[in-house]
């Protein structure tokens, strides 16, 4: 008989073989013990009872394998959410630099929606909200921006923009001023504070002698050469009664902006004053 020929059946007390159920006693004796023969493997079922830390063991191993796949999964929502953030970041660059303002507002919107701390997600969304004369839109942003870095002196000059269009004339100049305090020697920031001086509707606000005073200063820091700051200094020197040098300096700014139908106006209403 060979040994390869027996198969346990339910116990240790049958074995099957060649094909009939036959009792161990027949086998092995009395004493239901396998002979001592080389090169057979006794079957027996407790043998295949796992212990409990044998348990432990495959669920830990179960358990670390769960974790792992989510993980990988975790990780793989997170590229595709990033890789869509930056898309958008991209885009509205590319909108901003085309001028395609409502692109701008889109894109930045939906960046700020995944990522709402980026600063210049907010500093490009305001610029395009008061291109697109969405002056309080944009002032919420800038306040946001302000709020991230309280020394980017752009942030205060485009909320100075805002708030001057929306008449919040006293809030635009501390804006303005808290931006010349940054930057002394800004022409640009000069101009502002002279055309607000100049420019509000506001009576008890405008002041002609501040107004000259930044407007000479703002000719000077960019040396003649920005019709925008040479109109805003004939304005104020119109509104100081000096008359010839008014017109003067918007001859000046014409000479940069021949065909600026504003300043042509500007220049004929001065003529007419002498």
């Amino acid at each position: 008989m060979r040994h390869a020929d027996l198969a346990v059946l339910k116990g240790e007390d049958k074995v099957q073989y060649r094909g009939e159920e036959v009792s161990l006693l027949r086998f092995w004796g009395g004493n239901n013990s396998p002979p001592a023969v080389s090169g057979y493997t006794h079957v027996c079922t407790s043998n295949l009872k796992l212990s409990s830390s044998s348990l432990h063991i495959i669920a830990l191993f179960l358990f670390l394998l769960l974790i792992s796949s989510t993980s990988v999964q975790a990780d793989d929502e997170f590229a595709e959410k990033y890789k869509s953030y930056q898309q958008h970041i991209k885009s509205g660059q590319s909108a901003l630099q085309k001028k395609d303002y409502p692109a701008v507002i889109t894109n930045y919107s939906k960046a700020i929606e995944m990522s709402p701390y980026e600063i210049n997600s907010y500093y490009n969304r305001g610029i395009a909200f008061y291109k697109s004369g969405q002056e309080k839109e944009a002032e919420m942003d800038f306040d946001r921006v302000i709020v991230m870095d309280p020394r980017m002196i752009s942030a205060y000059v485009y909320r100075g923009l805002c708030r001057e269009k929306l008449s919040k004339y006293k809030d635009a100049l501390n804006d303005y001023t808290k931006a010349l305090e940054l930057k002394p020697n800004d022409a640009g920031i000069h101009n502002n504070i002279a055309y607000l001086y100049v420019s509000s509707n506001d009576e008890i606000f405008s002041d002609k002698t501040k107004a000259l005073e930044h407007a000479k200063k703002a000719a000077e820091l960019s040396k003649e050469k920005n019709a925008e700051i040479l109109d805003t200094l004939a304005r104020a020197y119109f509104m100081n009664g000096q008359i010839k040098e008014a017109i003067d300096a918007e001859n000046k700014a014409l000479k940069l902006e021949p065909y600026n139908d504003e300043f042509n106006n500007r220049l004929k209403e001065y003529e007419k004053s002498l």
